[in-house]
Parts: structure tokens; C-alpha cells; sequence
């Protein structure tokens, strides 16, 4: 059987790889939208990304605790979805203070992206080294 530390290792893993995965996915579709292909490849993030985020926050917020995920790596999927909907359901700039041009919304976007990948990549790798370094130091108790 696996230890328990080394289930909640892979937990993580697998899912920030999930989460990683969308915004790979998000953020070429920004890309794609910037590079002047047809903006409706922004409905893929509408019916797909943000459903999966909906889906992935649900998992880290019930199995959270359980595998003591710290709560900023739980709140990533949301983060994720609430800037996507800023940017796709923001047709004539109210948020932001721009007028609404595709090209410049799949550059903040790819940005958001970018952000949120690296976010999730530096959560993960912090989360896994102070599991392990607490692993390392009950052994040596």
C-alpha cells in the first residue's frame, strides 16, 4: 500500500497537471484568437475550460483538507474562471478600460494564462518539497 503522504503527493500532482492542462489549453486558445484566427475558438474556453476549472475547484475544495492542500492552491481554479469570464463576457470593455478588440483580449489572456500556469507549477512543486521535507524529518525522528 501507499503511504499516505505519497497518495496525497500524487493527488496533487495529478490534479494541478489537470488544472496545468486547461490553462495550456485556455491560453492557446488566446493565442490563436491573437494571431487572428475566428474568435469563436473563445467559446472552447466558455464550454470547455471553465466547466473543467468548475469541475477541477470542486475536487481541491472537498479533498482539500483531506490532503492538506493549501487553500491558495484550491482557489487557482477560481481565479482561473473568474478571469476568463472577465475577458470572454466583456464585450464592449466595462471591465476592463480598453475598447474591445480581439487581438487585445487574446494578449491578456495569453498573459492570464501564462500567470495562472506558472502559479500552478510553483504551488505544486512547493506543495510536493514541504511534503517531502516533512516525510524526511518524521523519519529522522
Amino acid at each position: 500500500m501507499m503511504k499516505r503522504s505519497t497518495k496525497s503527493k500524487v493527488f496533487i500532482m495529478s490534479l494541478n497537471s489537470l488544472l496545468l492542462a486547461v490553462f495550456i489549453l485556455s491560453t492557446w486558445c488566446f493565442y490563436a484568437v491573437h494571431n487572428g484566427e475566428d474568435p469563436i475558438i473563445l467559446a472552447g474556453i466558455s464550454f470547455i475550460t471553465d466547466p473543467a476549472l468548475l469541475i477541477l475547484a470542486i475536487i481541491l475544495l472537498i479533498y482539500g483538507r483531506r490532503f492538506q492542500i493549501p487553500v491558495f492552491n484550491r482557489l487557482i481554479p477560481l481565479l482561473g474562471i473568474v478571469a476568463f469570464l472577465i475577458l470572454i463576457g466583456d464585450p464592449f470593455g466595462y471591465f476592463l478600460i480598453i475598447t474591445y478588440n480581439y487581438r487585445t483580449i487574446g494578449l491578456i489572456g495569453i498573459y492570464t494564462g501564462i500567470t495562472l500556469s506558472i502559479l500552478t507549477v510553483a504551488t505544486t512543486v512547493a506543495i510536493v518539497v514541504s511534503k517531502q521535507n516533512r516525510s524526511q524529518t518524521s523519519r529522522l525522528k
